[in-house]
C-alpha cells in the first residue's frame, strides 16, 4: 500500500513526497522502539522536522500522511476480517454448523475511506 500511495504522491506533487517518506520513516522507528526515551528522542526529531516546513506544505504533508494512516487502517481491518470469515466457513463445513448466522459474525462495515483501498487494490 505504502508504494501505491509513494508513486501517486510522486506523480502529483513530487516536492512533497520527500517530506511524507521522511515523516513515515519516523514514524516508523518510532514504531519499534523499545523504550519511552527512544521515543521522546524521535517525537523531538519529529517536531524539529515539522517545524521547517512551510505551512502550504505542512498542510499537504499531513493530508497525505492522513491518507496513508487511512489505508493502512483500512488494510489492517480488511486481512483480519477476510481471515475470520474463511475460518468460519471451514468450521461450518467441518461439522455442519452455520457459525456466520450463529454468531452474526463480521456484517458488513461502512467503509470509511470512500472506496479508495478497493480502487487502488483494482489497479
Amino acid at each position: 500500500m505504502a508504494s501505491i500511495l509513494g508513486s501517486l504522491i510522486q506523480s502529483t506533487t513530487p516536492n512533497v513526497f520527500p517530506q511524507v517518506e521522511e515523516l513515515r520513516q519516523y514514524m516508523k522507528q518510532w514504531n519499534s522502539s523499545s523504550t519511552p526515551e527512544e521515543q521522546t528522542k524521535i517525537i523531538s526529531h519529529i517536531n524539529q522536522f515539522l517545524s521547517t516546513l512551510s505551512n502550504k506544505k505542512l498542510s499537504a504533508v499531513a493530508q497525505y500522511f492522513s491518507h496513508f494512516l487511512a489505508l493502512a487502517n483500512k488494510t489492517e481491518r480488511h486481512n483480519p476480517v477476510h481471515a475470520l470469515r474463511a475460518r468460519s466457513r471451514t468450521t461450518s463445513e467441518t461439522n455442519g454448523n452455520d457459525v456466520t448466522h450463529r454468531v452474526g459474525a463480521l456484517p458488513p462495515k461502512h467503509d470509511p475511506c470512500g472506496g479508495v483501498l478497493h480502487d487502488l487494490l483494482e489497479r
